[in-house]
């Protein structure tokens, strides 16, 4: 019961701190550049409709002239979506 505490204190409070790149109908020029380095973290959407994006980049409706870069270090991670509608993004690019 303690370890499951400090694995979901943990994955709350990954949660919160890291956060990834997200633009919608926007006209990019240039480099979109993702550094991410995600160790012995949860990414985790449960319910419906709901996304859970950590070190990742996530371009829709937008027109995109050069480079989408993402750099991503993952370790001992887990990246769960459970439920209906529902995604879950760990050191990904998502363009739609």
């Amino acid at each position: 019961m303690k370890n499951s505490r400090k694995v979901i204190t943990g994955t709350i409070v990954v949660l919160l701190m890291l956060v990834g790149s997200a633009f919608g109908g926007s006209k990019i020029e240039g480099a979109v550049i993702n550094k991410s380095k995600a160790k012995n973290s949860a990414n985790i959407a449960i319910g419906k409709n709901n996304s859970a994006n950590m070190g990742s980049t996530s371009i829709q409706n937008s027109e995109v002239k050069g480079a989408v870069i993402n750099k991503s270090k993952v370790k001992n991670s887990a990246n769960i979506a459970i439920g209906e509608n529902n995604s879950a993004n760990m050191g990904s690019v998502e363009i739609q």
